[in-house]
């Protein structure tokens, strides 16, 4: 799961340039973070699928497909935390892009790249 530790080498692992980001330079700050944190977060679940040798499947129920749930209080960043992960099936409530085939794989990306999901998340 070495991969998932940054996001140059999970990048590079699926084929992308990690420098390669998208271009948000006609939006305002807290949006084109979240645009950024949003690509290098899907790109990081594109690569725990690789690693994993599985592909995503919506059309398979009983696929688990796993998302990082967090915990909000107070309203302030410094309180944004992993707090747990669930499973979810082609029911979802959640974006296609920010799945993970493992329970380890979401566990490690929520932890190491809080960074991102706060970035995506908060304004």
């Amino acid at each position: 799961m070495e991969i998932l530790e940054t996001f140059e080498l999970a990048a590079e692992f699926v084929g992308l340039d990690p420098s390669a980001l998208p271009d948000v330079s006609m939006l305002e700050e807290a949006e084109g973070k979240a645009i950024t944190a949003f690509y290098k977060l899907s790109v990081l679940s594109r690569a725990a699928w690789k690693q994993s040798g599985r592909t995503l499947d919506w059309t398979n129920g009983s696929q688990r497909k796993y998302h990082a749930w967090f915990f909000l209080s107070d309203g302030a960043a410094s309180e944004f935390s992993y707090y747990d992960y669930d499973f979810v099936n082609r029911f979802s409530y959640v974006g296609s892009r920010l799945v993970f085939p493992t329970r380890e794989a979401v566990r490690l990306v929520a932890n190491v790249h809080l960074d991102l999901y706060c970035d995506f998340s908060l304004m």
